[in-house]
């Protein structure tokens, strides 16, 4: 997507859609492509005819499997739920007015992967996976001191805790798309995306042949050198392939007074 700030749209021409690029990635063999900012410069090598000297995502990657990092609750937007597992094998949990202090262990080579927390009053016994990108992990317990899950249907859905959570000034407003790639098999005819200092995003767009497109959830921007990051929580939406209580995940990068908005489809999470 490319946006100019509403108040200074200018009659420009439509480039290629990235919609066509992400089509015609796999049959150029770039197979191996989790990161937004990955995505982003293969993207950019198919609109400027580059493809077949681009290296990113040529050879498979393996999937990540050790769940080390800081991870908040996106399966309930009323609640804060915070996990924090370290490389000593230690976990804490804050659930918004409480922290439990555990120790955890893991059982990788299979999937799901095995996990087990014990806090205080006995220990848990899960399972878990991580999505590609290792931004997204599901987890499914069962009572304390009970017998592990079977299965990992219906798990609660957690994404890595970003490192800087403030608004930058430069995106606060609206945008206005002058060039944009397909959300579905129908692309919009009109795109906006708003950003606001209190972290809360909103995209409306509109179809030919289908309803008004409107999604809104709060946005933490996490900065990368000369691009940001977008870990999104959608909040309520009217379209089905982003529904509610969906993390969706993207690239933003300025240039002058333009800003161009990656959403990779792999990045999106339906729970």
């Amino acid at each position: 997507f490319f946006f100019q700030a509403e108040d200074g749209i200018r009659d420009q021409p439509r480039s290629r859609g990235l919609g066509d690029v992400y089509k015609r990635q796999p049959y150029k063999g770039h197979w191996g492509i989790r990161e937004s900012d990955e995505t982003f410069e293969v993207s950019l090598a198919f609109l400027e005819g580059r493809e077949e000297k681009c290296q990113i995502g040529r050879a498979l990657f393996p999937m990540p499997d050790r769940p080390f990092g800081s991870w908040d609750n996106c399966g309930n937007i009323s609640a804060i739920e915070r996990y924090v597992f370290t490389e000593d094998w230690k976990v804490t949990l804050f659930d918004g007015k409480n922290t439990k202090h555990g120790i955890f262990r893991i059982k990788t080579g299979r999937s799901p992967n095995y996990i087990d927390i014990e806090f205080p009053e006995g220990v848990y016994y899960g399972l878990y996976a991580l999505n590609a990108c290792g931004d997204n992990i599901a987890l499914k317990f069962g009572s304390v001191n009970e017998k592990r899950p079977t299965n990992i249907r219906y798990p609660v859905y957690y994404y890595k805790t970003p490192k800087e959570a403030k608004m930058p000034d430069e995106l606060v407003g609206s945008w206005k798309a002058t060039s944009f790639a397909n959300l579905s098999r129908f692309g919009p005819s009109e795109f906006t995306v708003t950003f606001t200092k209190d972290h809360l995003c909103k995209m409306e767009g509109k179809f030919k042949v289908l309803p008004n497109l409107l999604i809104e959830g709060k946005c933490l921007i996490e900065k990368e050198s000369d691009s940001y990051k977008m870990h999104m929580l959608i909040h309520s939406s009217n379209f089905d392939v982003y529904k509610a209580n969906n993390y969706l995940g993207g690239l933003l990068a300025m240039k002058a007074d333009q800003l161009l908005f990656v959403i990779p489809p792999t990045s999106v999470l339906h729970l």
